[in-house]
């Protein structure tokens, strides 16, 4: 009865794992956060879902949102392959669209391991957007600051990082082009 009942866990299983390789791109995030979750609670792995299914390597695509994430991809790939060199094929001109000789367990993983650190990613790049323009105080002057006001728990932590995000940024000089307007005489 328990072989029953882990071969019906792992069947659900792959199931969403299908989800998250094939659905729509919310379909595709919210199926990997339940799938990671469920992965946990059952205290599987991603293999072990996938183990039966390994087969040869075809070609298996992934699109990708501008250069950056391209290049998180590629290093998803020689990860999940522990290769560098993993050839990189695109679908026609498109940048959008590349795809890579994988075997089923490896697009798994691979997919798996690329939405995770895309939102991870995302998350700190956010971060040291807003330390940069704070180093580089890219905001108007004019405006007196505003009245500090209690932040919860997490806009607390995420000040903590920002501030640490801060402290590695050199200041770039930025010269004024144009002279500002001048104050009226007193």
């Amino acid at each position: 009865m328990p072989d029953q009942k882990a071969g019906s866990v792992l069947r659900r299983l792959r199931k969403i794992l299908a989800l998250a390789e094939r659905g729509e791109r919310h379909e595709r995030e919210t199926a990997r956060a339940h799938l990671e979750h469920l992965l946990q609670h059952h205290g599987l792995s991603i293999e072990d879902v996938i183990a039966e299914d390994e087969g040869e390597a075809q070609l298996c695509t992934f699109q990708v949102d501008g250069p950056l994430e391209a290049r998180l991809l590629r290093q998803v790939i020689a990860m999940v392959t522990n290769s560098i060199g993993v050839r990189q094929f695109r679908r026609g001109r498109s940048r959008k669209h590349l795809a890579y000789m994988l075997t089923r367990a490896q697009y798994a993983q691979a997919t798996f391991v690329f939405g995770i650190t895309r939102q991870a990613l995302e998350r700190e790049l956010d971060v040291t957007f807003k330390a940069f323009v704070q180093v580089h105080d890219l905001f108007p002057q004019e405006d007196p600051p505003g009245q500090a006001q209690m932040s919860t728990p997490e806009q607390a932590a995420e000040l903590v990082r920002l501030y640490a995000r801060m402290g590695t940024m050199d200041k770039t000089p930025l010269p004024k082009a144009i002279a500002g307007p001048e104050s009226p005489p007193s």
